[in-house]
């Protein structure tokens, strides 16, 4: 019999404990001070990403995710991919689904 008296994550993926900033310390910058983020394509960059054509993030921006169906189809039932515009910035998350591919979370152009 074994008991565990306590565990502390020093790594998610490429996100270590050593590059983590602590509340106090963010609290503690001066007002207007950059925050210290991930640009969110370096973030998820474990991802697949797939580019899309101006038109074609329009009409995904508008509901319309027949766009999704022109994609490769996903690899895996649980996985998670990217929708870039032509210039590389993430425009989508998307998820396997049923029949191809579902948005999760559609950002704001920048």
């Amino acid at each position: 019999v074994a008991h565990l008296e306590s565990l502390r994550r020093t790594a998610v993926g490429a996100f270590r404990i050593d590059d983590s900033h602590t509340v106090e310390a963010l609290r503690g910058q001066a007002p207007g001070a950059p925050l210290p983020l991930i640009p969110i394509r370096e973030a998820l960059a474990d991802f697949r990403a797939f580019d899309a054509s101006p038109a074609g993030l329009e009409r995904l921006r508008r509901g319309q995710q027949g766009v999704l169906a022109e994609l490769p189809p996903p690899g895996s039932i649980d996985e998670t991919a990217l929708v870039a515009d032509t210039g590389g910035r993430v425009a989508a998350v998307i998820e396997a689904a049923a029949r191809g591919w579902r948005v999760v979370r559609l950002l704001a152009e920048a």
